[in-house]
């Protein structure tokens, strides 16, 4: 007996012991940092990173550490008008966010320019993303013997219609119509004329763009940046020469090279995760009024928002309604922003999210923002709301339908793996993977997707007060920038966050001038939040079990019900 009550004093001790390290660290890396003045801010852009921290059960002991476009955009605006700062860097490694975000993040360095700060870029590793960003700066400078590498955009996909077949899985898939192309990885062997039509309009708006807007930031023409991308790669160094940078320079020299204080020895450098914690108010950018910004990004599936191994960051309807409730019921909430980021997924689950945007809009204006993709069940959550807006690279549209299953009855034939069964009424085995649909089987699901698509788009034609006949001719899984979305009225407006702020102010009759407090959702739970809501000694466990419930259900949804999702390729 003393045994047992010596270890489990032992698993207490150690419990209460990791809580409260837990706790003080948490306490200690929650306190705002002290910003020196002089301060030049160091944000670094590489790989990707989400729009705002995935919610769910540990977003509380990771909102904090992942980058976001969020993060980026808020310190970009904190900085501009904080007289602490006086001046970014930003290192650039070959971001691979998409153009929308780095259009968003293009006009937060233009804010701080138009400040009177200066904004310095810098990089040893050069892409077409990362010259996309510097040329909104002051200046650009490279790694003297840096990787550079300057290409055009381009769409690739892969298909396993030819490794399915091979192992004897048949995939039976209704969609609405040859532009949802999504199937096609399991249905084709190479790219379908529509797809490639559509990848060909998409490129076609987005690319010249981009080199234009590279080529006026950096004082040159088209036709230089273009000359540097027919070298593909060659030493950062290079880019000088094409005066496509203004100078070569270690990592040492671009610090030193930075203005620093007065009486001090070196510049004094403020991590842009150092500066996370810094409250917006604390800057001055609060109001006594409150704009509620609503994320929801990821694929659309299940109850609860969170991240999946597979699916990637899981945008849960439970979740986002949560959060537009809470936002209508805040009395100091004058509107509401549903920033999306989502190629869609399960389609009654963003149903039941657009049915609660219509609910918020009739009491408080919502305005939607959409940011890299907006598309198939993306767009389904959007399209109720106020008014739209997208950047103009974001990626949109994609009305359309699809809903199958995979016949695998060949595959466990050659594992030698058999199934029976019994069954009583009609239709019993109609999603088993051991026959494949018959064609009356066939045509009722095909029947059924037809019906969904019919219905959405004479709720989308109601709601955006078109005919139902041009909706139709922009749909059937057609996908558009936002430039081309809004010449074909799937949206209101071009613009970014910000705009989407002054869209709100004018539906809720807020003057332009006023200062307004941008409240966020879903609200980070917290680290003693997410540990003291759980029993300590079981929190793997907890934490594990719930997580599989969740994809379960998410899995679920995905495998059994009709699917708006877009798996287009961003360039």
């Amino acid at each position: 007996m003393c045994f047992f009550r010596m270890v489990a004093a032992v698993v207490v001790g150690i419990t209460v012991f990791f809580l409260l390290a837990g706790g003080i660290a948490y306490v200690k890396w929650g306190e705002p940092p002290r910003v020196e003045k002089g301060s030049i801010l160091v944000v670094s852009l590489e790989g990707t990173f989400p729009e705002y921290p995935p919610g769910g059960y540990t977003s509380g002991l990771l909102a904090e550490s992942v980058p976001t476009l969020h993060g980026v955009l808020d310190d970009l605006a904190k900085a501009s008008v904080d007289d602490r700062v006086n001046g970014v860097l930003l290192i650039l490694d070959r971001p691979q966010a998409g153009y929308a975000t780095l259009e968003e993040i293009r006009a937060g360095i233009q804010k701080v320019r138009d400040a009177g700060k200066p904004v310095w870029s810098w990089s040893d590793n050069v892409d077409l993303k990362s010259l996309y960003v510097a040329s909104v700066c002051d200046s650009f400078f490279v790694h003297p013997t840096g990787y550079c590498f300057l290409g055009g955009m381009y769409v690739e996909r892969m298909y396993i219609a030819g490794t399915l077949e091979k192992l004897g899985i048949e995939p039976q898939i209704a969609r609405v119509e040859s532009y949802k192309s999504a199937v096609e990885m399991f249905t084709r062997k190479d790219m379908s004329p529509a797809d490639r039509e559509m990848e060909g309009w998409l490129l076609a708006d987005i690319y010249p763009r981009v080199v234009d807007e590279i080529a006026k930031g950096l004082g040159t023409d088209a036709v230089t940046v273009e000359s540097a991308m027919e070298r593909a790669v060659m030493p950062s160094s290079d880019l000088v020469t094409l005066r496509l940078a203004k100078g070569a320079r270690e990592w040492d020299e671009m610090k030193n090279a930075l203005p620093r204080s007065k009486g001090k020895d070196a510049p004094t450098l403020l991590a842009a995760s150092d500066y996370d914690r810094v409250p917006a108010d604390k800057v001055g950018l609060k109001g006594k009024k409150k704009i509620a910004v609503v994320h929801a990004q990821g694929t659309i599936a299940g109850d609860e928002s969170g991240s999946d191994p597979f699916l990637g960051t899981i945008m849960g309807y439970k979740t986002v309604n949560h959060d537009l409730q809470a936002a209508l019921d805040d009395d100091d909430v004058a509107g509401v922003i549903l920033r999306v980021d989502s190629r869609g997924g399960e389609s009654i689950t963003s149903d039941r999210i657009s049915r609660m945007v219509e609910v918020v809009d009739k009491k408080k204006p919502v305005v939607v923002s959409m940011v890299d993709v907006a598309a198939s069940g993306g767009y389904n959550v959007a399209y109720r709301a106020r008014k739209i807006l997208a950047d103009g690279h974001t990626i949109t549209g994609s009305i359309g339908e699809f809903t199958g299953k995979f016949s695998a009855h060949d595959f466990y034939n050659k594992l030698g793996i058999t199934k029976d069964g019994a069954g009583l009424g009609p239709n019993g085995d109609f999603y088993s993977d051991y026959r494949a649909w018959t064609a009356p089987e066939f045509q009722k699901v095909t029947t059924n997707n037809w019906i969904a698509y019919r219905t959405w788009i004479q709720n989308i034609a109601r709601f955006r007060k078109l005919d139902v006949a041009a909706v139709d001719s922009v749909a059937r899984g057609r996908v558009w920038t936002g430039r081309q979305a809004l010449d074909r009225k799937l949206i209101d407006g071009l613009g970014n966050l910000d705009s989407a702020v002054a869209a709100v102010k004018q539906a809720a009759g807020i003057d332009s001038t006023e200062k307004v407090t941008l409240d966020h959702y879903p609200k980070p739970e917290g680290f003693l939040a997410t540990l003291l809501g759980m029993n300590p000694a079981g929190l793997p466990g907890v934490l594990a079990q719930r997580w599989l419930e969740e994809r379960r259900k998410s899995w679920d949804d995905l495998n059994r019900g009709t699917l708006r999702i877009m798996d287009l390729p961003v360039p």
